[in-house]
């Protein structure tokens, strides 16, 4: 995520900020909505090439993770460049207004909305930033997170891969995944537009133990999950349905098919994984588009069903 160059990636993004590391303020968090000023202040001084790309692509509302993805830059660097902006009077930003209670009505609305066709990237009729639900794609290592949320984003994801290093072979357990190259070290994120007010955004949580502390505020007004699990591995996925388990919070498997094989049948992986009779298991290749869609649709279906049971 630094640039073209890959022997500049540690310090190129940095001479963007004039390498300064820490935000000057707090406003910004990864779904923040962050919208150009119009008009712009006259007074302002005549912002920089890089300003002056994240203006131009703030015409409308956008999210930080997904400005950072298409500048293609960390978000640490974008946030301190809308710092910048920010008190400059060129941007406004608006908290986004997360939905973290379960809504039959709502959840029925991004279910029509999956199902349906694709759709481009669309303001909501206001102007103003739209809803958000957060769905966590997660799992243990190498299970297919980041191939899942790239082949179902509508957006470019953000993705905070790095090269596996000799550094890290006494930590991350390779077996089954030895021709791996990258792995997640924050998090993946990608976005999917239900209408023009309402916006699911997914976030992949990195998969290796030393990483697991991020889980926790990934986790944070999630209304669901979806847990990925290798067939080859299943004991990697253990943490992540515990995880969720233990918080309550709703969530489906998918069987990832590598090499697009399912050796097993569902009801075996449940017992495999001992999971009760009321959480869904679905076979799925991440790679594909319409195989990723129908776990979200299956993850959707659960919440609405326990939405209901709870209304009732």
């Amino acid at each position: 995520m630094g640039g073209s160059d890959p022997s500049g990636r540690l310090v190129r993004p940095f001479t963007l900020t004039g390498g300064r590391t820490r935000p000057s303020r707090a406003d910004f968090t990864l779904i923040t909505t962050v919208t150009a000023a119009d008009p712009q202040p006259e007074t302002a001084a005549r912002p920089q090439p890089e300003h002056t790309r994240i203006l131009r692509l703030c015409a409308r509302p956008m999210a930080v993770a997904e400005l950072a993805a298409r500048l293609d830059l960390p978000v640490s660097v974008v946030v301190i460049m809308l710092c910048d902006l920010l008190e400059a009077g060129r941007i406004t930003v608006r908290p986004p207004r997360s939905v973290t209670t379960p809504d039959p009505d709502l959840l029925q609305k991004v279910r029509e909305g999956l199902g349906g066709s694709d759709t481009d990237a669309r303001a909501s009729a206001d102007g103003g930033a739209p809803d958000t639900v957060k769905i966590l794609i997660a799992g243990g290592f190498g299970v297919g997170k980041t191939t899942m949320v790239g082949s179902v984003s509508e957006i470019r994801p953000l993705r905070t891969e790095e090269p596996l290093t000799m550094a890290g072979l006494d930590v991350d357990d390779l077996d089954g995944v030895e021709e791996k190259r990258v792995t997640t070290v924050a998090m993946d994120f990608g976005r999917i537009t239900v209408s023009d007010d309402l916006v699911l955004y997914l976030f992949g949580t990195p998969g290796q133990q030393r990483f697991w502390f991020m889980w926790n505020d990934l986790a944070l007004g999630a209304l669901g999950a979806v847990v990925l699990v290798d067939v080859r591995r299943p004991k990697s996925s253990f943490a992540a349905i515990d995880f969720f388990e233990r918080r309550g919070i709703p969530f489906v498997v998918a069987v990832n098919g590598f090499h697009g094989e399912h050796p097993y049948p569902v009801e075996d992986i449940r017992e495999a994984l001992t999971l009760p009779a009321e959480v869904p298991v679905l076979l799925c290749d991440a790679r594909e588009r319409e195989s990723s869609r129908d776990v979200l649709i299956a993850l959707i279906d659960l919440l609405i069903a326990q939405a209901a049971a709870t209304a009732g």
